[in-house]
């Protein structure tokens, strides 16, 4: 079976690499068969996104949208729905810690968006009970984003994150992964200093669902990308 891989494009965006032209170019290089495309608080970049007429790369593609106050959720549902008409999404991931107000999770249920929310790091106010999570999942009929490095944050033993697998398991839609090194997060996992913790959770997930895996450790080139799925192929398939 093949394995659906990616990286998340924020990473580029910090390299000076706006051009989502480039952005494909350098993915399909590395070997990258999948995308979550880092949405922006920048007007410019986020136009730039709808110039296409549409859009059938990768094999599957997810978006994620920045943190922003409920008084533009308004204006990012509007957004959103253009962004969609264009590269037609398999998710759209939010942070549950950036919603103030029950309101405003309606008002992206209503949106008729397919919307994810991801588990929270151990930095954040709310976002990563499983009691909370689960309220959200089904009152809202949301998917859900397993992001490993946060759940790892909270429990290095990865009993926490095991829970919220077996939790929602069907619900997920694709799994995030990076590491860390010398007290950095979101490093790739081949240099992290937990890469044994992360793969060896990760094999387990693979052998139980076939969910795509978004990389989220920083990297500037192809030749990052293709050495993180490398490293992360050969070390699933031992």
């Amino acid at each position: 079976m093949e394995l659906i891989i990616g990286p998340s494009t924020g990473w580029l965006y910090g390299e000076n690499i706006k051009d989502v032209n480039e952005h494909r170019k350098i993915i399909e290089a590395g070997g990258g068969n999948s995308v979550e495309i880092s949405l922006r608080d920048n007007g410019e970049i986020n136009k730039n996104l709808l110039k296409f007429s549409s859009v059938n790369w990768f094999k599957y593609k997810f978006a994620h949208i920045p943190e922003f106050g409920t008084e533009l959720i308004d204006k990012w549902i509007i957004f959103l729905k253009e962004f969609h008409e264009v590269w037609n999404c398999d998710n759209y991931t939010i942070h549950p810690s950036m919603i103030e107000k029950e309101s405003d999770w309606g008002k992206f249920k209503d949106s008729g968006l397919p919307i994810a929310i991801e588990n929270m790091d151990k930095n954040k106010n709310s976002g990563f009970e499983i009691k909370e999570l689960k309220r959200i999942l089904k009152e809202y009929n949301f998917n859900f984003v397993l992001d490993l490095e946060h759940a790892y944050s909270h429990d290095k033993s990865m009993r926490y994150a095991r829970e919220l697998f077996d939790e929602f398991k069907d619900k997920i839609t694709h799994v995030h992964v990076s590491g860390e090194a010398d007290g950095v997060d979101h490093v790739l996992v081949k240099d992290s200093d937990n890469k044994k913790e992360i793969i060896e959770f990760l094999k387990g997930i693979v052998s139980e669902v076939n969910v795509p895996i978004i990389i989220e450790g920083k990297y500037s080139s192809s030749d990052d990308l293709k050495e993180e799925f490398d490293f992360i192929r050969g070390s699933l398939s031992h």
